[in-house]
């Protein structure tokens, strides 16, 4: 099977430099050290031939279960290059198997770090490299970093983007395992977990966590992919309810969500909301967005009561503990972090409670079952707002008795 990379069309850029865009030689060492670390440690032969991708989370730059896929294991360029919309490079993977032999398709945007030997270099790099006497592994390990914000484009250096990749390199350089280990992580036996607080050049730790592999054994009924490509390609609602049935069918069936009362409710109402309020699905919703809808959307659309809160935090986190066991989703761990935060419960509780959030329809409906009236049926819940009028004018009109009262006695007071 031919490796991704090899189908890849690679952004040019021929004239580069790592100081002209202002950046402190300092802070370049740094990345220079910690790239040599990790040619020198990482066990390069032990990876997978074909295709090693694990999953990278590390708040501090934003990595939500960001893909970060290895390249030259088995002979050529060495390095990697993260993602981080995981669903972006699987649909790579999608697209490089359908496409026609000798194809390039053009990458999703990127960070990457790869080695080359000194003669592919342009010679103002060089010189730069000798001048500062930057460390480096050997001569075909020279440290390329590019940033590729869009398809065939790169862009300037940061400070950030050398620390991020600073990060990633000292945390890489502790994947030593073996042969075997590897192979049984990417055909379905036990994954590999590393979760490490990194030292970077600002002297500050970084909290990273690395997991392999990225999908893991996919069923042969996967649903990951046609729920990506339906978030690219514009949410078909009907589409979108099909594959919603077949993902609860599963869940519900699941060690996660077997035995629970009814917990697809919470699990639907979800993924409508995402479609709906971000255009996403499930394999596509960021932890922030998902943190949204909790936040946001639920207290102002959800017609549930506030004492519900930790019910619907406990089955979704369920919901997603299934979807990193079972289909692996890459930014399941992220999500239940942000759903394991300490006090979530209570805070869910305040702003399901605050009335002020409640749209129209649901005041509507918690204002009637809050005066007691049984809003179980469709027929009841149409019914109800016939008597709304009358009461409205009637509380009017007490008001305005109530201000003009209010009034009087200022006057008098005088």
């Amino acid at each position: 099977m031919t490796h991704w990379w090899e189908r890849a069309e690679k952004p040019k850029c021929d004239d580069w430099s790592y100081l002209r865009d202002g950046l402190d030689p300092e802070v370049v060492e740094k990345l220079f050290r910690a790239a040599a670390l990790l040619h020198r440690e990482l066990s390069w032969e032990a990876l997978p031939a074909e295709e090693a991708t694990v999953a990278v989370t590390c708040w501090r730059f934003s990595m939500n279960g960001a893909a970060l896929s290895f390249i030259g294991q088995a002979g050529g360029t060495k390095g990697f290059l993260q993602f981080d919309r995981p669903w972006e490079f699987l649909e790579l993977l999608g697209d490089v198997a359908a496409a026609p032999e000798g194809k390039k398709l053009p990458l999703p945007r990127h960070l990457s770090l790869t080695f080359s030997p000194a003669a592919e270099l342009p010679a103002e790099v060089l010189k730069e490299i000798e001048a500062h006497g930057w460390p480096i592994a050997g001569d075909d390990a020279y440290p390329v970093l590019r940033v590729c914000p869009r398809p065939g484009e790169t862009q300037a250096l940061s400070e950030a983007h050398i620390e991020a990749m600073e990060t990633l390199c000292s945390a890489l350089s502790s994947l030593n395992f073996g042969e075997q280990q590897w192979q049984a992580a990417f055909k379905g036996g036990p994954g590999i977990v590393v979760e490490r607080a990194v030292d970077t050049y600002c002297t500050e730790e970084v909290e990273i966590s690395l997991r392999a592999p990225l999908i893991g054994a996919i069923p042969a009924d996967d649903l990951l992919l046609p729920l990506i490509r339906l978030a690219k390609e514009g949410i078909d609602p009907d589409a979108h309810e099909v594959l919603i049935d077949r993902l609860l069918e599963r869940f519900l069936h699941s060690r996660e969500g077997a035995g629970k009362l009814n917990p697809s409710w919470y699990c639907r109402t979800l993924m409508q909301f995402a479609a709906h309020s971000c255009g996403a699905t499930i394999a596509t919703l960021t932890p922030r967005e998902l943190q949204e809808i909790l936040f946001d959307i639920f207290p102002r659309k959800l017609s549930v009561e506030a004492e519900e809160a930790p019910e619907i935090l406990e089955v979704l986190r369920d919901f997603y503990t299934f979807l990193d066991r079972d289909l692996r989703l890459p930014q399941a761990p992220a999500c239940l972090q942000a759903l394991r935060v300490e006090g979530i419960e209570k805070e869910l509780e305040e702003a399901l409670s605050d009335r002020s959030q409640f749209g129209r329809a649901k005041s509507m409906l918690m204002g009637g079952a809050g005066e007691g009236h049984d809003l179980n049926t469709q027929e009841r819940v149409q019914a109800w707002p016939k008597s709304k009028p009358a009461k409205a004018k009637k509380d009017k009109a007490k008001d305005k008795r109530k201000r003009k009262s209010a009034k009087q006695s200022r006057r008098k007071n005088r």
